[in-house]
């Protein structure tokens, strides 16, 4: 099967994306639990808990497959999945705006502005649901505009 060469350059940049910002979100990733529903959220996905309404469910079991990896602590593990997530989500937004604009640069710039702008970062280092919430969001964009 022949792949077309523009839909490689897309992918090579899509995972230059991911790994880009999965390293710096590793890199400056919360080791410990952090303010607000983080602690209760660590705490849910280790036990396969009910966090407190509406108890988001999806988002402690996908986090308790993450209190399975060898490293870490407790904490930094949960905390990954929220990095994990938001660096998906920062690939999809590339393939939204190349959807939207059919530029590269321009689709690169957006999703970079998104990964380091302060809020988006900084609930990409802590255990919360935004970040699974986020993809989401950013999935349903995507699959609306095929």
């Amino acid at each position: 099967m022949k792949l077309n060469k523009n839909l490689i350059i897309n992918i090579s940049f899509a995972l230059s994306l991911l790994i880009l910002t999965l390293i710096v979100y590793i890199i400056t990733l919360s080791r410990s639990v952090y303010f607000g529903d983080s602690g209760e959220f660590i705490a849910v996905a280790k036990t396969l808990g009910i966090a407190h309404p509406p108890g988001y469910p999806l988002y402690t079991m996908l986090a308790h497959l993450f209190t399975y990896l060898p490293f870490g602590n407790l904490p930094f593990k949960v905390n990954l999945f929220s990095a994990v997530t938001s660096s998906l989500t920062v690939v999809v937004v590339y393939f939204i705006c190349l959807k939207l604009t059919k530029n590269r640069l321009a689709a690169v710039s957006a999703s970079l502005f998104l990964a380091f702008s302060y809020l988006f970062w900084l609930y990409s280092l802590v255990a919360e649901v935004f970040s699974l919430n986020n993809l989401f969001v950013a999935l349903i964009i995507l699959i609306s505009l095929h």
